[in-house]
């Protein structure tokens, strides 16, 4: 009699990466990392505009209330951000509504903005205001964005530290009007006219 052999084989695969790191800058290379699951290399903190750029200041909040989150973000705005605790600075409020209980919130915000007129003090409503938030390699976070007022439409940078943060709008510049040309009239000739006999 000839015993039957039985044998128990085992196998694993071991993959090992061999490409680089992806460029954080990168948003294709950010969503690759994700998927393969290699470690993201998270940005800087966002530099600080050079030159007057409006700059609004403030806190942001979570409160909840019947299953409803509020995110609101209050605080001060100016023209600039050396105008912030002078007389020419004004209060904002923007504010997301949701279920989501992330800390902090990326999405739509609504609120409004106090403006220095001719008439004294009016409020200004925006409804159209998207903020991103992203982590950056100080713990701390990127916010970006964009929106639109009365008066153009804007990019939105700047960093939260904590609780407190502080975005600038970056207006994008008007293109001049062509001008246009006044319409040509036209006269028409009036008949030649003799001169009476003397």
């Amino acid at each position: 009699d000839v015993a039957e052999l039985v044998y128990h084989v085992k196998m694993r695969k071991r993959y090992t990466n061999t490409e680089p790191a992806p460029d954080a800058s990168s948003s294709v290379s950010l969503k690759k990392a994700k998927k393969r699951k290699l470690p993201i290399e998270l940005p800087a903190p966002t530099p600080k505009p050079v030159g007057d750029n409006v700059c609004l200041r403030g806190k942001l909040a979570k409160t909840t209330l019947d299953e409803v989150t509020v995110h609101k973000i209050k605080g001060k705005w100016a023209a600039s951000s050396k105008l912030l605790d002078t007389a020419d600075s004004n209060d904002f409020d923007y504010e997301h509504r949701g279920t989501s209980q992330d800390f902090p919130l990326s999405g739509r915000y609504t609120g409004w903005f106090i403006l220095n007129s001719a008439d004294g003090k009016q409020r200004v409503t925006e409804r159209d205001v998207t903020l991103k938030f992203h982590q950056n390699n100080a713990g701390e976070w990127n916010v970006d964005g964009k929106g639109s007022n009365g008066f153009g439409k804007y990019t939105i940078t700047g960093t939260m530290v904590g609780d407190e943060i502080e975005i600038y709008r970056h207006y994008a510049p008007v293109p001049p009007r062509k001008a246009v040309a006044a319409p040509v009239v036209r006269t028409p000739a009036l008949p030649a006219v003799e001169a009476a006999p003397a």
